[in-house]
């Protein structure tokens, strides 16, 4: 029995469904795949561009199908992208917050004069003292002694710079530290890096005698730590201080 008129139209309309509203709808899925890291963020961009074309298309010509499809597509890509994008800077965020939390930990020991436990930050985990008592750990004579003693001299030999430990301890409770700024915040090798900047005034009149003649050492002075966040076998993450430096002053 041969197709009417009609019924050949409905085939003909039939098989002319929109390639870019199915490639949209796909992109659209696949994005979810952006969540993972921000290098995919361009699949659902081009999930956007396909099901935008697809809409277009379907729009104008009637023997084109597809148009719900491209909408579902686009409202996949449009949401998928909105959401990795909201996850990976939350996820930033939280870890300058957690940095901060560090670099605050380590001024109040310093300032309280627990140089040893300031120190500690600085030291990978696994080579940190096991226990809270750290007599043993930094027991006259030992490495670790030693470097805790080049650590907070007034400059490290092997770095030929100066090291801003010293004027912290000899400032003591009567150095106001205040965050400037975050100079960094990405992936590093094997983890994060995030580098803040602070800027050291005296709360009171400092007595100079108690610091060393060069002014780079005479608040107010700025001072850098980059904190690196690594992970470890059994999933759980640390924090590792790898740089304190002097900065040159930030405008304020």
């Amino acid at each position: 029995m041969p197709f009417s008129e009609h019924a050949d139209s409905e085939v003909v309309r039939y098989h002319h469904l929109s390639v870019w509203a199915v490639a949209g709808l796909v992109l659209g899925v696949l994005g979810l795949t952006a969540l993972l890291s921000p290098m995919l963020w361009a699949v659902p961009v081009a999930g956007i561009v396909a099901s935008a074309v697809g809409i277009y298309l379907t729009g104008r010509k009637e023997v084109i199908r597809g148009r719900k499809i491209a909408f579902l597509g686009l409202f996949l890509s449009v949401a998928i992208f909105t959401a990795a994008v909201f996850d990976h800077y939350r996820y930033l965020w939280e870890l300058e917050h957690q940095a901060r939390q560090v670099a605050a930990q380590f001024f109040t020991d310093l300032a309280e004069g627990n140089v040893r436990e300031a120190h500690q930050v600085t030291v990978r985990p696994l080579h940190r003292s096991a226990t809270e008592d750290l007599d043993d750990f930094y027991k006259e004579g030992t490495e670790m002694a030693d470097t805790l003693a080049l650590w907070q001299s007034l400059a490290d030999p092997e770095l030929t710079d100066q090291l801003p430990i010293y004027p912290l301890v000899q400032l003591g409770k009567n150095a106001r530290v205040e965050y400037m700024e975050t100079l960094g915040n990405r992936v590093a090798d094997r983890g994060h890096e995030v580098a803040l900047a602070y800027k050291v005034t005296a709360i009171e009149p400092i007595d100079e005698s108690t610091l060393p003649a060069d002014e780079e050492f005479r608040p107010p002075f700025y001072v850098g730590l980059t904190l690196n966040r690594y992970h470890k076998k059994d999933g759980r993450a640390y924090w590792h201080l790898t740089w304190v430096r002097f900065l040159e002053p930030i405008e304020e």
